[in-house]
């Protein structure tokens, strides 16, 4: 009987483990895809996902003036009509980047089954999907998912040269559709030369008639390149003029013959180029080494495979420099600007593919059963950190600026995040508020003297000069403008308005936000004249004199009679804290 508890031998184990391996890693791959599916709706939305969604809203509206890089409009342009609420709508779009990204792992175990065995495929889809940073961010609403489907669709295509002897022509046309698509979607697609120059020549070195492979290579290119400029035309026919007064600059480019939208998508293109790359110390070095840290399989992997591809002899007939091509791209860490974290959704589909060769060599070692359940495993933290209180904090923070504004109005805020209402400041990434230093435009003032602008979210850190005079963050110009007419509300809601506090004399201050107010708490005496409290009047732009009547502050509210929220109703928490 004692002999029954004997331990197991470690080949026994092996064995135990080892039944039906691939089951294991099939299981574990549902597993990280189930759970995905939850973050869809439960992950906080990424201030990029919700400007994103702002350039889809504008272009429904006919709002959009910049074609370049903005060709995902055109998919999601049915989503304003269905949902008043972006965050709804942001949900929905999360739904088809998931589509995406499961179709980027069918091709990378297509794309890694041509040089390594199956398990050694499948542990390369999930190498992929458990990395950290691709686990919460492979299903983001941006372009990065469309475009890694499309471009890892065509280098699975491009590497099946039983599928090419079929249609071949038609094959290589799809290719280089979907890599020109994927091009319009996002220029840095150029990134993935490497990977496409690495996979044509291994197929010319493999091919049985070498120079009619290399002929439908360069007609792949060719059909990108045409696909690229017909989809920029057409996209651009859709793209209106600005309707306001333009530069002397932009009169002489429209005298040229060309248009606004083409105008602007140059300089876009221009600065994009002169910002994608970097020498010296990369601008996301905390975030890359948090995502390498966060998912140790890629620490051990990446390497190895860079080691096994300079110093392994057994490679034939081009195999190393295909390989070779598609581990590149990994480097772009070194050089490339934007490496936040859903860059490593685009950046590591590839890699993974090369690292298939290395996975080949652990799996005939150990278990595919361990080595999935490790990687599983390492994702536990990822998942537990998650808070979908902070969606539904977004979800409040938009219905409530709908409820306060039932018609649409202007705003400043972060990244766009009211759907439907009209973001009058730019987007304030690092580039965008370093630019706006750069230039020394009081945009924010402009934009008031300009347009009634009632609405102000301080959904971002760098509002927190409001509440410290001396910060330098904003011009002194802007600064002054949006701490004289905006007051607090309640979580990162500010209105436009005053305070008037009972028994101080009476306040001169320019107001730069013209229409109707409502008076609140106390009578006010305004210009000589009182009002009474609930009392609505339209205050015209420029300077006035105003002071609360009686021993109780008033205030005055950019609005009639608006449906204010309780000061302590929407919870300030609505971006995670990492």
């Amino acid at each position: 009987m004692a002999n029954s508890f004997r331990p197991l031998k470690l080949r026994q184990l092996r064995q135990l483990w080892g039944v039906n391996d691939a089951n294991w890693g099939w299981a574990g791959l549902s597993l990280l895809l189930l759970v995905q599916g939850w973050l869809v709706f439960n992950k906080p939305l990424h201030w990029d996902e919700f400007f994103y969604y702002l350039e889809v809203d504008r272009f429904a509206r006919g709002h959009l003036h910049r074609a370049l890089q903005t060709f995902h409009v055109r998919l999601f342009a049915w989503l304003p009509t269905l949902f008043e609420n972006n965050v709804d709508a942001i949900v929905v779009g999360r739904i088809f980047m998931l589509v995406c990204e499961f179709v980027t792992l069918l091709a990378i175990h297509g794309i890694a089954r041509r040089f390594a065995s199956r398990g050694a495929a499948l542990l390369a889809v999930l190498l992929y999907i458990s990395a950290s940073y691709v686990f919460l961010n492979g299903f983001s609403f941006r372009t990065d998912p469309i475009a890694t489907a499309a471009l890892m669709s065509a280098l699975y295509l491009l590497s099946r040269p039983e599928c090419l002897k079929i249609r071949l022509w038609v094959m290589a046309a799809i290719a280089g559709g979907l890599t020109g698509f994927a091009a319009i979607i996002t220029i840095k697609s150029v990134l993935y030369a490497t990977a496409f120059a690495g996979i044509a020549y291994w197929r010319w070195r493999t091919a049985e008639r070498p120079v009619r492979d290399l002929q439908i290579m360069f007609a792949s290119g060719f059909f990108a390149i045409a696909c690229f400029i017909l989809l920029y035309i057409w996209h651009a026919q859709g793209v209106p003029q600005l309707p306001e007064a333009r530069s002397s600059s932009e009169i002489a480019a429209s005298s040229a013959g060309i248009s606004h939208a083409n105008r602007t998508s140059f300089s876009t293109l221009r600065d994009a180029a002169s910002r994608m790359f970097f020498i010296g110390k990369p601008h996301n070095l905390a975030l890359i080494i948090t995502g390498f840290l966060t998912s140790p399989a890629l620490i051990a992997l990446v390497p190895m495979t860079g080691w096994a591809l300079a110093t392994r002899r057994t490679f034939q007939n081009g195999e190393r420099l295909a390989l070779l091509g598609l581990w590149l791209p990994v480097t772009t860490l070194i050089f490339y600007e934007n490496t936040a974290p859903y860059f490593f959704v685009f950046m590591l589909a590839p890699v993974c593919c090369a690292c298939a060769i290395s996975l080949d060599d652990i799996s005939r070692r150990v278990p595919l059963a361990f080595v999935t359940i490790g990687l599983v495993a390492l994702l536990i933290p990822s998942i537990a950190t998650q808070n979908p209180a902070i969606i539904r904090n977004q979800h409040q923070l938009v219905d409530t600026a709908h409820r306060l504004f039932p018609e649409r109005v202007a705003y400043f805020d972060h990244a766009g995040m009211i759907g439907g209402f009209d973001k009058m400041n730019n987007f304030m990434t690092p580039w965008g508020m370093k630019k706006y230093r750069a230039d020394k435009v009081p945009i924010y003032r402009r934009a008031m003297e300009s347009k009634a602008v009632p609405l102000l979210l301080l959904n971002w850190w760098l509002f927190s000069f409001l509440d410290d005079p001396d910060d330098s963050t904003f011009l002194k110009e802007d600064a002054d403008a949006l701490r004289e007419n905006y007051i607090k509300i309640a979580g990162a809601i500010w209105v436009a308005g005053r305070n008037a506090k009972a028994g101080n004399p009476p306040l001169t201050s320019e107001f730069l936000v013209p229409g109707p107010y409502t008076v609140l708490g106390a009578p006010v005496l305004f210009d000589g004249i009182q009002r009474a409290p609930g009392e609505v009047f339209e205050i015209s732009r420029g300077k006035h004199v105003f002071s609360a009547i009686g021993n109780k502050d008033a205030r005055l509210v950019w609005g009639r009679n608006p449906d204010l929220p309780e000061a302590g109703s929407l919870p300030l928490l609505i971006w995670p804290r990492s």
